[in-house]
């Protein structure tokens, strides 16, 4: 069988961040700035690291999906103030996010996750199929897409 899941980059520091505080395991946003993220409420995340600080960081696992997850809300961003370009609840981003030396942000948009937790084992991103029907042989995504997964 084939679903459609969501397939999204997330920088490793923030998912390492996140993994530390187990509420932001049942809850935790994500940034973007991706026009047209209308993505439906409860929808499978797959998840890979990506921007190791070096290639040895025990999150990355090039080309594979290693997180996993669902769909919660989409939230806009603050749109005025000093958390312009923040979610308007700081509580469900990972600390690493909030600091201002990472370069995360501003966005336009929040994609939170719902149950976030490891994938074991990892999924390889050539399972994962493009709405074109194309693969991801090392020419991963720079932002979450929708994409088609044969499910096991």
């Amino acid at each position: 069988m084939i679903k459609q899941v969501l397939l999204a980059p997330v920088p490793c520091i923030h998912l390492e961040s996140a993994a530390k505080i187990p509420s932001l395991m049942q809850r935790v946003a994500f940034g973007t700035s991706q026009l047209g993220f209308n993505f439906p409420i409860g929808l499978p995340v797959f998840i890979y690291a990506s921007q190791p600080p070096h290639p040895r960081h025990p999150l990355f696992h090039a080309g594979f999906a290693s997180w996993t997850g669902r769909l919660g809300e989409i939230v806009k961003a603050n749109e005025t103030g000093p958390r312009s370009g923040k979610h308007p609840d700081p509580s469900v981003r990972p600390p690493s996010t909030e600091a201002n030396n990472t370069g995360d942000g501003p966005f336009l948009l929040f994609w939170e996750v719902l149950e976030l937790h490891k994938l074991e084992p990892p999924r390889p991103l050539r399972d994962f199929k493009k709405k074109s029907g194309g693969t991801f042989d090392g020419n991963v995504p720079q932002w979450p897409i929708l994409v088609h997964l044969a499910v096991r």
